[in-house]
């Protein structure tokens, strides 16, 4: 099984190369959260916001590098793609702005390696899995995933307070 190590090592495979077509993706999800609150609890996919265009008008483009890459389209409904098992779904950076008020524009810009990606602050991820925890499908689908991460960030937040 791949640890989250390795598939931000692969995250930012992905972003380097988005980042040459002129895109500084969102590192979002489990992943996101899970490191910046340093924690080693496994994840099941690799979540990427990305400017609308790549989904909406330059989906091609975006099939494309992936395919260069070595991923194949797994499903296009989703921007879903795999390689090795490993799965990669990508959403339109807007959608962050739509369910949660919050602005691309305003995450924080990170740089590994030369290469440039965004990300949430752990206030921002609690807002963003407050307002999915209120979607009963997505709660009975994730087994309540999501309440168990909103409490991993109070506990986290509470502890922030503390120190």
């Amino acid at each position: 099984m791949i640890d989250n190590k390795q598939k931000l090592n692969i995250f930012l495979k992905i972003a380097e190369k988005l980042n040459e077509i002129g895109s500084t993706p969102i590192l979002y999800g489990s992943l996101g959260l899970y490191k910046i609150l340093n924690s080693e609890k496994p994840t099941n996919d690799i979540d990427i916001l990305i400017e609308d265009k790549y989904i909406i008008s330059e989906w091609v483009k975006l099939i494309q590098l992936m395919l260069i890459l070595g991923y194949e389209l797994k499903d296009e409904d989703e921007h879903e793609f795999i390689k090795d098992g490993q799965s990669v779904a990508f959403a339109k950076q807007s959608d962050l702005l739509e369910m949660n008020n919050i602005s691309p524009d305003s995450l924080l810009v990170s740089t590994n390696n030369n290469v440039k990606y965004r990300e949430l602050s752990v206030n921002q991820y609690l807002t963003c899995y407050k307002t999915v925890y209120k979607d009963e499908y997505r709660r009975k689908k994730n087994n309540n995933a999501d309440e168990d991460k909103i409490k991993l960030i109070e506990d986290f937040l509470n502890n922030e307070k503390i120190s």
